[in-house]
């Protein structure tokens, strides 16, 4: 039926309706009967989902057929059916009249669901719909109708029989709820139909769901907030004597109660002193004492006003924690024993021992347990401690019994592993004693625990060695014998020189730092041991090295073990009372002072290979030598700071040395941190070039402050012979970087800092070869007279002459090629002066002369000594003559008579020592040094003194004097040449150069007036030019003549010869002005010095007729040879001297000398700054 009777039977649909309505029928048959549900339960979220799943099971026979939905029985379907019965379905919507009261709505098809028409819900309403007419349906575009109970407002909920119901007391419900939920704890509902629990108020709490009414808090307790679920105890000194409170009653001042809960004002009792009926409290640190609080000791623990007890003593800290570090070292050196005694290696002796440091574990356990008042160990001093040492407890019962059984292979697994477990144990006790002490006021924990941490290291090395000896678990055993000398070295380091990051200071103790010199050169030995066996190839190796290291146990670990435990007891009790500046040797000074200059020359290397990569020079080699000189300069430096036994250099042996070094190491490791990282960089940050070249001067400035700190403490010439030497070596670099960084294009101050590089170089030169006071270079000189060291500096400062010419260049633009060439020289200039540094030290250290190898000087080099020696005779004459011209008070040409003096020594002074600008070898043989040495300075410095007086007879004597010591001084070079090189026309140059030294005193005598004139003098001088020019001609005492084939000389001669007539004709006739004859004498000067040049060509042998052609050409060829290469730079050789000695006098009166080097900033010759 359909329409309850009244309407059309549509029975083309009847079997569907009446199969649906059975199907939901059974629906809720299962879920009302079976299930014992209730009929209002049908309104919630959960019988929706428990509906749908229920219909998912069911399966019939209707009267269409087998009614079941896909996927909820056997068999399902693939893709799922998502619960669609089976079959063509259609929708439709009774919306129609009754007599055609549905409307097909949409059908199924493959795809899906597809709409015909739009859903309407009402036809009165044409809005309560939802668009469907397309295919789809679009719910959000369309009316929903909503549920039944999202009718229900806050409060209530939906009951299918009554419709919205109001919730209990104790319960609540939001809008659209289908239930009422009970009242959280901490809340109250105390009417129905609320929508939301009050929390309780202040003095009650909700201790359960579902309250009408929170309950007050009890006696005893309190709440002072909203919604609590519990209340709280009145705590101590405060009591609650009713019930609902929201905060405890205080007790009076002066009273107090010791336990939480309180409930009467009668529990407030006095927590102080009761003193004259009034209650008496003490703070913290003071005790009560006849109705006062005082101030309790340093040492007491006082607390309300009691002594509770005593704090213990940095002495007691210190015995305890040196103590507790015995632990892990005995630890690890009980496994070593028993490994030693299972080996067979010296068993008795060991197996001794293993007894001995069983039973000290043993002690040292239970004095740190119970305290040792004797040996001021404390007792068990906090918690943590007490757990710490507990835990040992119970693992060493374990591990000792192990060490008592008999060492099978299970046995020895256990000792393996257990004795890592006991390791731990006894390192949180250590670490836990160290917190506790630090707590207490103990300074230097961290670092004692490090210190004793090596101990233990020392013995796990040796432990773990003998697993590996003894083949037993070998890859755990390598393991672990890695982590600890990585640990050990790390640790070493740490102790030495600090880790800023991990709060640990540098050592600055005297005397740790002198024992800690003798743990480093011990554990060398132990370390090359377990290199070793870790970087053996094969098994086989590490097996035999590991058994090696075992029977050399003893030997090698013991001493380092002894050094450690004396360095660990400074660590922790402090620094002890030492003295090693009194055992300090002069050759461990030396050492010291070596290593330190070695430093300063090596941190001018390494900027000089950083330039070399800045300008793009050989870039990955440099790259390469920056790094090795970088890792051996960190261990050179360590080695200083710390001192080294290998290289017998000692730790610093004042504690205001130490303090400079670990200054100067610090410095350094800025440089260094820059410079690593310019190793693995492609291009160099402008910012890294500006902060090498800050930290790099900065460098320099520590380490000048240590050589002086050291050549102040030991007052030894040698070292400041070696301060100053290292400095001139160094130059050579500095030169380097300095120009480096000029051509890059940071001038600035360096341009000041290049030149003054170059005087100080120039004045440390003659500081070195001509002597200083100690106020002058810092430390007593003395004149050399040994002429080897002499060549040596000869070369230096050649090599530096040429440096500059180039630093001059690149300055000028030369480029990189030319910072090439500098390499080079820098390199060869350091080497000579190693050299002759050597030279020095030697010479002072001896008091005595080194030798040498005379060297086999040219023809050249020969000529210019001759010339150089009748250059100094003129001088004279020049002085002579400028004297002569004075009236005997100041006038104008004293200053030419100072000058000619200065000129003088400089010239005696390039004659002893050589010069690199014009070139002049140093004498040749010792012989030749001495006697410049002794007589010329002695007969220049009586002529010398002559000249500042007003006896110009005087002057005229002690001028002869000098010209005949000067003279003798050219026949003896003369010999010495001749004896080199037989061929050589060394008297015919001796006879030629002394022609000018002639024709000045000529011209010296034509001046002297009436009453100075010396009877013959000035004849007996014109006789003695005209017979040697005549010998020169033709021969004679000893000379030959002029030959044929020597035109080119004969042609000079003859130049000469002219203007030698007419000096003679000036000086005979009396009757030329002074002007007239020097202008002549200048002319006359100049032709000699090519003749004297062209004396020096060896003579062609003599050749017969015919031969005119060959003649003829020589000749030629000769002369323009001989004058281009003689002439030119003997004319130029002697300009060059005169302008360089007065730069020299300029520049030495102006500079100071200190230390070798001068303060001021005055620039040597070549000044570069007007090229710049």
């Amino acid at each position: 039926m359909f329409a309850n009777g009244n309407g059309a039977c549509n029975h083309q649909w009847a079997g569907y309706f009446y199969d649906g309505l059975w199907l939901v029928a059974s629906i809720l048959h299962a879920y009302l009967v079976n299930e014992n549900r209730s009929i209002s339960d049908l309104g919630t979220n959960y019988s929706r989902e428990a509906l749908y799943n229920l219909s998912l099971h069911q399966d019939f026979i209707g009267v269409t057929g087998r009614v079941r939905q896909f996927n909820g029985v056997e068999p399902t379907t693939d893709p799922a059916s998502h619960g669609d019965r089976e079959g063509i379905i259609l929708l439709r919507q009774v919306a129609g009249p009754v007599e055609d009261a549905f409307t097909v709505l949409a059908h199924r098809s493959a795809a899906g669901f597809h709409f015909l028409k739009d859903v309407l819900w009402s036809k009165q309403d044409l809005s309560q719909s939802i668009p469907c007419a397309a295919g789809s349906c679009d719910l959000a575009a369309g009316w929903v109708p909503a549920d039944q109970d999202s009718r229900c407002a806050g409060g209530k909920v939906w009951s299918n029989e009554l419709g919205c119901v109001g919730c209990p007391a104790g319960s609540y419900s939001t809008a659209s709820q289908a239930s009422c939920f009970p009242c959280p704890r901490g809340s109250f509902s105390n009417s129905s139909g609320t929508a939301s629990c009050e929390p309780c108020h202040p003095g009650s709490s909700g201790i359960i769901e579902g309250l009408v009414h929170c309950v007050d808090c009890p006696l005893g307790y309190f709440m002072n907030g909203s919604g609590a679920e519990e209340c709280r105890k009145c705590p101590r000194d405060s009591y609650a004597d009713s019930r609902g409170l929201s905060l405890c009653k205080p007790c009076p001042e002066g009273k107090s109660i010791e336990f939480e809960g309180a409930t009467e004002l009668s529990m407030c009792t006095c927590k102080g002193w009761l003193w004259l009926g009034q209650c008496v409290l003490c703070p913290y640190a003071t005790r009560f004492e006849k109705g006062s609080c005082i101030q309790c000791a340093m040492d007491e623990i006082c607390e309300d006003g009691r002594v509770v007890g005593h704090l213990p003593s940095k002495w007691e800290w210190a015995q305890s924690i040196e103590h507790a570090g015995h632990l892990p070292q005995l630890s690890q050196r009980l496994a070593k024993q028993l490994l030693l005694v299972v080996s067979g290696v010296r068993s008795e002796e060991n197996e001794a021992s293993l007894t001995r440091d069983m039973a000290s574990f043993d002690w040292i356990l239970q004095a740190l347990i119970s305290g040792n008042s004797t040996l001021g160990i404390v007792a068990t001093p906090n918690e943590e401690v007490a757990d710490a040492l507990s835990a040992t407890a119970a693992m060493w019962a374990s591990f000792s019994e192990l060490l008592g059984r008999s060492p099978t292979d299970t046995v020895m697994h256990e000792v393996f592993d257990q004795n890592m477990l006991l390791l731990d144990a006894v390192q949180n006790v250590l670490h836990s004693l160290l917190e506790a002490a630090r707590a207490g006021g103990y300074s230097g924990s961290l670092v004692a625990e490090i210190a004793e941490s090596q101990m233990m290291l020392v013995e796990k090395i040796c432990k773990e060695s003998l697993f590996v000896a003894a083949d037993f678990r070998v890859d755990r055993a390598l393991q672990r014998l890695a982590e600890a000398k990585e640990r050990y070295e790390a640790a070493h380091e740490a102790l030495v020189l600090g880790v800023e990051a991990a709060n640990i200071p540098k050592l600055t103790s005297l005397c740790t730092m002198h024992q800690m010199r003798d743990v480093t050169y011990y554990a060398k030995e132990v370390h090359r041991r377990v290199r070793g066996i870790l970087n053996a190839r094969t098994s086989e190796e590490t097996l035999r090295l590991a058994q090696g290291f075992r029977n050399d146990m003893s030997v090698v670990v013991d001493p380092l073990s002894q050094a450690m435990s004396s360095a660990v007891h400074l660590f922790v009790q402090g620094d002890g009372t030492c003295d090693p500046l009194a055992t300090t040797t002069q050759e461990q000074w030396m050492h010291l002072a070596r290593g330190l200059a070695e430093q300063r020359m090596a941190s001018q290397g390494v900027f000089r290979y950083f330039m070399q990569v800045v300008h793009g020079i050989d870039v990955a080699s440099s790259k390469v030598d920056l790094a090795v000189q970088l890792a051996k300069n960190n261990n050179q430096l360590l080695g200083l700071v710390q001192g080294s036994r290998e290289e017998d250099i000692p730790a610093p042996p004042t504690q205001e040395l130490l303090s400079q070094l670990l200054k100067l190491y610090v410095a350094w490791q800025y440089m260094n941190k820059v410079l690593s990282d310019a190793v693995h960089q492609d291009e160099i940050a402008e910012v890294d070039i500006t902060e090498v070249e800050v930290y790099n001067q900065e460098f320099l400035r520590d380490t000048d402050v240590v050589m002086e700190l050291l050549a102040a403490v030991h007052h030894c010439p040698t070292l400041g012979i070696l301060n100053i030497t290292n400095r001139q070596a160094t130059a050579f670099d500095m030169l380097f970087t300095q120009t480096a960084l000029i051509s890059y294009g940071h001038a600035g101050d360096n341009l000041d800092e290049l030149n003054h590089t170059r005087a100080a170089f120039h004045v440390g030169c003659e500081v070195l070869l001509q002597g200083a006071t100690a106020e002058e270079a810092g430390t007593d000189l003395r004149p050399v007279e040994d002429v080897c060291i002499v060549r040596a500096m000869a070369s230096v400062a050649g090599s530096f002459h040429l440096l500059e010419q180039e630093s001059l260049a690149v300055v000028g633009g030369a480029g990189s090629e030319g910072l090439r060439r500098m390499m080079a020289l820098s390199t060869e200039g350091i080497s000579h002066m190693a050299l002759a540094s050597d030279f020095l030290l030697k010479y002072y250290a001896n008091q005595s002369s080194v030798t040498c190898q005379d060297p086999l000087l040219s023809t050249t080099e020969w000529l210019q000594l001759i010339e150089h020696i009748s250059l100094l005779a003129g001088l004279g004459e020049d002085a002579s003559s400028a004297y002569m011209l004075t009236d005997g008070s100041e006038s104008n040409n004293q200053e030419a008579v100072d000058s000619k003096i200065q000129e003088m020594a400089s010239a005696l002074r390039d004659m002893k020592f050589g010069a690199a600008d014009p070139p002049l070898p140093p004498p040749p043989t010792q012989a030749l040094f001495d006697k410049s040495t002794n007589g010329l300075h002695n007969a220049l410095e009586s002529f010398r003194m002559a000249l500042v007086g007003v006896d110009r007879s005087a002057v005229l004597a002690s001028c002869d004097d000098f010209l005949s010591q000067v003279h003798r001084m050219e026949a003896d070079y003369v010999q010495a040449a001749r004896a080199t090189h037989p061929r050589w026309p060394g008297s015919r140059v001796r006879v030629a150069s002394w022609q000018t030294v002639l024709a000045k005193k000529i011209f010296k005598e034509s001046l002297l007036p009436t009453n100075l004139k010396r009877p013959g003098v000035l004849a007996a001088t014109v006789t003695e030019f005209d017979t040697a020019h005549q010998r020169l001609r033709h021969g004679g005492g000893g000379l030959s003549g002029i030959s044929n084939e020597r035109q080119d000389l004969y042609q000079q001669w003859q130049k000469v010869d002219d203007l030698w007539s007419d000096l003679k004709q000036h000086v005979t006739g009396q009757t030329s002005s002074a002007e007239t004859m020097r202008a002549t004498l200048q002319q006359l000067e100049q032709e000699l010095h090519i003749l004297v040049s062209l004396c020096g060509v060896v003579d062609p042998p003599a050749t017969e007729k015919g031969t005119g052609l060959v003649v003829a050409i020589f000749a030629v060829v000769s002369s323009i040879l001989a004058f281009c290469a003689c002439c030119g730079p003997l004319l130029e050789y002697s300009r060059q001297r005169r302008a360089r000695r007065k730069q020299q006098e300029h520049t030495h009166a102006k500079v100071g000398i200190q230390s070798g080097f001068p303060d001021s900033q005055d620039k040597p010759r070549n000044d570069i700054t007007g090229i710049v």
